[in-house]
């Protein structure tokens, strides 16, 4: 079998199994065109690949993770292993993200109603800009306001909270309105849409994901456990802590002082 058969069988098992299109495009078909199509599928072609990218990054260890896919699919006796490396996201840069007043002030700068109502959306619930995009028909729930993350976006479905509740109300969430888009495209090409309306048009002061790092650090202003906050943002909790290494280590430490000083057995001063 070819590479090319190889990586067609998996991808049907992949959707057949409830995988999404976008995903398949974004995580592995990104990695398998560097392969030779015509050739058999070897371990040793899959170490070359992934070997294309700089070790202990982001894109090896994307690399990395379509091989192994790859190979494990066909029963091959390979594993990336350490080609791998030893990559960490970098944590966020809290001075990078705009306070809650700036945020709610640049919402209402905004003129273009569709592209107001993505911002908010954005900002209240913390979502990735194409997750508000294919944001439409939601139905509120009175009580809860939960923000259904639809499926076919990049980990799937999931319910958020908002964050400021307020803001639900006050950015008009609950009228969805959304701007004149070309639907018919994935969610990056989606999403750079809204990075380059937000970055060259409306001219916002900070990076769109911004606002979804400023959820995730009111999350931990609220107290909501990283279990919880890192499901409703759609990744794992340890790539939670990692990014947000701050305001995590922060509150571990708040934790340990509130036990310290509510000891009743601690020393006293002089």
């Amino acid at each position: 079998m070819n590479i090319r058969a190889a990586i067609a069988a998996c991808k049907a098992r992949y959707i057949a199994e409830g995988g999404k299109e976008s995903t398949w495009i974004g995580d592995y078909a990104k990695i398998y065109k560097h392969l030779d199509q015509d050739r058999p599928l070897t371990g040793e072609r899959l170490s070359r690949l992934v070997q294309r990218w700089p070790p202990n990054t982001k894109t090896r260890n994307r690399a990395c993770m379509a091989a192994n896919k790859l190979a494990k699919f066909h029963g091959l006796d390979w594993h990336a292993g350490k080609l791998k490396g030893k990559y960490k996201p970098s944590p966020v840069d809290p001075l990078t993200i705009p306070s809650d007043k700036v945020i709610a002030a640049e919402f209402h700068r905004l003129k273009n109603p569709g592209w107001r109502w993505v911002y908010g959306a954005i900002a209240t619930y913390g979502l990735r800009p194409h997750e508000a995009l294919r944001g439409h028909g939601q139905n509120f729930d009175d009580e809860e306001l939960f923000f259904h993350v639809p499926q076919d976006t990049k980990t799937g479905a999931r319910l958020v909270l908002p964050l400021y509740p307020e803001w639900f109300y006050s950015f008009q969430i609950r009228k969805v309105r959304l701007p004149s888009l070309d639907w018919n495209r994935d969610n990056s090409a989606l999403g750079h849409s809204a990075t380059e309306y937000f970055g060259d048009t409306a001219r916002i002061p900070f990076n769109l994901y911004a606002l979804r790092h400023a959820w995730a650090r009111r999350a931990y202003e609220f107290g909501i456990d990283d279990a919880i906050a890192s499901l409703m943002m759609g990744h794992g909790v340890e790539v939670h802590r990692q990014h947000y290494k701050t305001w995590f280590d922060r509150q571990q430490l708040r934790a340990v002082l509130h036990g310290a000083l509510t000891n009743p057995d601690r020393p006293k001063p002089p």
